[in-house]
């Protein structure tokens, strides 16, 4: 079945005035469109949109043993009519791709679960979501996005940031790290986790790809003390 797909999917994917993985023309793409309007665009972007859902389905499909025949025809028209139907609310036009990649992981376990509870899914079906020849939002570029709000922090907050969002250090460690009294470093943390929540790349992360993050993101005390 995926050859068959592969064969006419490329095929499909050869109208394209780029290839399917080139996310900086896609974005391109989509933030002239989101401004213009105009039907050429929109028909590319349908297009790539097509080839991105159904090459999305069928690798997360390859992982599942439990797939049932028609599940490759089901989800992958859920989820490119999720795509399209979904474009016009776009909020960063120039993020396009990373939207389509989040609205693709959402939707596919959500069409699963309705099939299957996550008890019954296969941890390849839930755990790996990047396509070896497509870039999607995974864990690399959440990491990238929370390097980057570290890197937004005051400097006096930047060092525990560092330490405790990206290289999970607790309390004790950070203070013996930086020689601040650990009451410091718990402050210290309360204002990071409190400035994290008003990032607008974290918030986007919140909102579309995570959205119990908030609830990790909890300061360990309260917020009253931030600059």
């Amino acid at each position: 079945m995926r050859m068959h797909y592969m064969k006419r999917l490329n095929e499909l994917a050869g109208r394209l005035p780029f290839h399917v993985d080139d996310s900086d023309s896609v974005n391109e793409v989509f933030f002239r469109w989101h401004s213009e309007r105009e039907e050429a665009d929109l028909r590319t972007l349908e297009i790539w949109s097509y080839c991105r859902t159904q090459l999305y389905v069928l690798n997360k499909l390859s992982r599942d043993s439990q797939a049932a025949p028609n599940d490759f025809d089901l989800l992958s028209s859920a989820l490119f009519t999720k795509i399209r139907m979904g474009m016009e609310s776009v909020r960063e036009p120039a993020r396009f791709v990373n939207w389509v990649n989040v609205v693709s992981r959402n939707t596919y376990l959500n069409e699963r679960r309705k099939v299957r509870p996550q008890s019954e899914l296969n941890e390849d079906v839930l755990a790996g979501d990047a396509p070896p020849t497509l870039i999607d939002m995974d864990r690399a570029e959440v990491i990238r996005v929370i390097q980057r709000a570290v890197g937004r922090l005051p400097p006096s907050l930047t060092a525990v940031g560092k330490m405790k969002l990206l290289e999970s250090k607790n309390f004790k460690q950070i203070a013996e790290t930086t020689g601040l009294p650990l009451a410091t470093v718990r402050t210290y943390t309360t204002k990071i986790y409190a400035r994290l929540r008003r990032d607008p790349e974290i918030l986007e992360i919140a909102r579309d790809v995570f959205p119990d993050l908030f609830g990790r993101l909890k300061a360990p005390d309260d917020d009253s003390q931030e600059e």
